[in-house]
């Protein structure tokens, strides 16, 4: 749809519409979810049970091609072709920050095929961010760097399709598990452990729903913003954000609103800086902060958190915000340190040698993907981004959902 061609009462309209309909994705993302997480109980309870010391996480990965990997599939499609582009050529889009490839590209055959995959690859997943659930996030269709730079980086590993290690072990975990069972209980193993899959493929599907919905709200809001800003109401057109949508309607119907749109949208900014900049306790007991010595093991310190993903990895840890500034970054040493990951984290996932996340659970969408690349995560340990420092030397514990955090910053 050409939103700027829209009138300001259109665009209004299909914000309502867009609204409505984010919501009932919203809806389905927590009865998928929630369906999701009872059955994947019930099937780690059933293997602890009958099968002791095999780890019930291992017979949910390995099924690859989810709708949240197909993006990164895309890519190393596109990496393919990208081999036959110059070396050198390659080298920049993988290293310089802000490098548009496209007018060295269009100059030759093999450059214009790439640029035509390119160009399919936005219009399919262009509308990926990274956070799917929050549209004032910028696109990949808005800015592509992460993309060039990941298509950059797989052309030059020259990085073939990895092996089915993670399908290979949890068919061997199956097989372990099935054979501990009678008839009975195999078959409703089987039941249970083919609907959870089913489950978590539809999360993982209505989760890229959602961050499309998030797209084109995005693009409706902007147009209205564009709008504003060309009658000089905003300074920016992305200030749109800053207003929420009954004011919004309102500064577009009542010049008296209007006037005042400014100085609302300065107070805050400035509100959200001074939030971004606290630092509260972990933990309040009345009306002191308490401070919490962090627990010690074999002469380390350690953050503790859910183990996602199992393995035991050392290296620097590398802490991440925006995806789009991350992947030139990563060594495949590193450990990436996040506070959340979504869809548009996965080239960035790809590119670490282990991944620690502030939130998520054993199905969250961090776990499923280390899983998948087969590297050793923790999710849900708090603050990690602010305990862990950039460079640190750490060692990573995904099967006891450990960080231990080494004295020595240079060692």
């Amino acid at each position: 749809m050409n939103w700027a061609a829209q009138r300001p009462e259109s665009l209004l309209g299909h914000l309502d519409r867009l609204k409505t309909l984010h919501a009932s994705s919203q809806w389905y993302v927590f009865v998928v979810s929630l369906n999701m997480l009872i059955r994947s109980r019930m099937l780690s309870r059933m293997i602890v049970k009958h099968c002791p010391g095999t780890n019930p996480r291992d017979v949910m990965k390995g099924y690859g091609r989810r709708s949240s990997l197909m993006p990164f599939e895309e890519m190393k499609n596109m990496a393919v072709a990208a081999m036959r582009v110059d070396g050198g050529l390659l080298a920049r889009m993988a290293g310089e920050e802000e490098f548009d490839p496209s007018g060295e590209l269009s100059a030759t055959a093999q450059g214009r095929e790439l640029l035509g995959e390119f160009e399919r690859f936005m219009c399919r997943y262009g509308f990926v961010s990274a956070n799917g659930s929050d549209f004032s996030e910028v696109p990949w269709v808005e800015n592509p760097k992460l993309i060039w730079k990941t298509i950059a980086r797989l052309a030059l590993a020259q990085e073939s399709q990895p092996p089915d290690a993670a399908k290979t072990h949890r068919e061997e975990t199956l097989g372990l598990v099935r054979a501990g069972f009678g008839p009975i209980r195999r078959r409703a193993f089987d039941r249970l452990h083919a609907s959870t899959v089913r489950f978590i493929a539809w999360r993982e599907r209505v989760s890229l729903l959602m961050t499309e919905d998030s797209y084109h709200m995005r693009r409706c809001v902007l147009a209205l913003g564009d709008k504003l800003a060309g009658s000089k109401v905003l300074a920016a057109p992305d200030d749109v954000f800053f207003l929420f949508s009954d004011e919004l309607e309102r500064v577009l119907c009542d010049p008296a609103e209007a006037s005042g749109a400014a100085t609302k949208i300065s107070s805050r900014k400035s509100e959200l800086a001074e939030d971004a900049a606290l630092d509260p306790p972990e933990t309040f007991c009345g009306g002191t902060p308490v401070t919490l010595e962090r627990p010690t093991a074999e002469g380390l310190e350690f953050l503790s958190g859910i183990g996602a993903s199992a393995g035991v990895r050392k290296g620097r840890a590398r802490i991440i915000h925006d995806p789009a500034r991350g992947v030139g970054r990563l060594e495949p040493t590193d450990i990436l340190v996040v506070p959340f990951t979504d869809v548009g984290w996965t080239p960035v996932l790809a590119a670490a040698g282990g991944i620690v996340a502030e939130t998520g659970g054993q199905l969250s969408h961090t776990s499923i993907i280390a899983r998948e690349f087969g590297v050793p995560a923790v999710v849900s340990v708090r603050n990690a981004t602010r305990l862990i420092r950039e460079g640190q030397l750490i060692t990573l514990d995904g099967t006891a959902g450990r960080i231990y955090l080494h004295r020595d910053h240079s060692s």
